[in-house]
């Protein structure tokens, strides 16, 4: 099994990218003091970025507030007002559901 998983986890794709030699030596300085490899570095702080993206992209936090007036609209749900009423009347009639 831990052979097939590395197999799973094997690295076929690639990314390029050309930069200047002033700041390959920036980037190559910060792998050094992490005690990275060039490639770990890079490969680390792009996933660490993309992952930071999509949380600030993605997910809403809510504060306390919204947090308790949320889960009181699934528990206690306002009753349809009119409008509601006659948008599934009008979906009723077209679908005859």
């Amino acid at each position: 099994m831990a052979q097939s998983k590395k197999k799973e986890e094997r690295s076929d794709d690639r990314i390029y990218a050309r930069i200047n030699s002033k700041l390959k030596q920036r980037i190559q300085h910060a792998a050094d003091l992490k005690g990275l490899d060039l490639t770990s570095y890079v490969v680390s702080t792009l996933v660490a970025d993309a992952d930071r993206t999509v949380q600030e992209n993605e997910v809403m936090e809510l504060s306390q507030r919204d947090r308790e007036a949320f889960v009181s609209a699934l528990i206690n749900p306002p009753a349809p007002n009119a409008a509601l009423l006659a948008a599934a009347k009008r979906f009723k009639a077209k679908t005859g559901t």
